[in-house]
């Protein structure tokens, strides 16, 4: 089993697991920070870095456990591409 394989089956297991795997991509603790210190707000920092978790990780699972064509295939660099104005608009953009 893969390294994301082993974390989403975490995520859906109950107890310990469960909290094991929340910090291991806790977007507050891992992202929190360096988003704080792109935003004049850091009060912003939680929302937007919860934002560009889920799209990681939502393209990480896509990729390597749903392995969904042509996510699973793509070159990382076009993935990268893809990506980085949505993490951006995320990080940076005014809230509507």
């Amino acid at each position: 089993m893969d390294v994301y394989s082993s974390v989403s089956a975490a995520c859906r297991a109950a107890g310990p697991a469960r909290s094991l795997a929340q910090e291991a991509v806790g977007a507050d603790e891992q992202l929190g920070p360096p988003v704080a210190g792109v935003r004049p707000d850091p009060a912003d920092a939680p929302r937007r870095a919860a934002l560009v978790a889920s799209q990681i990780l939502g393209m990480a699972l896509a990729r390597h456990v749903l392995r969904i064509a042509p996510a699973a295939s793509m070159p990382r660099e076009e993935v990268i591409a893809r990506l980085a104005s949505t993490v951006q608009r995320h990080l940076t953009a005014e809230w509507p």
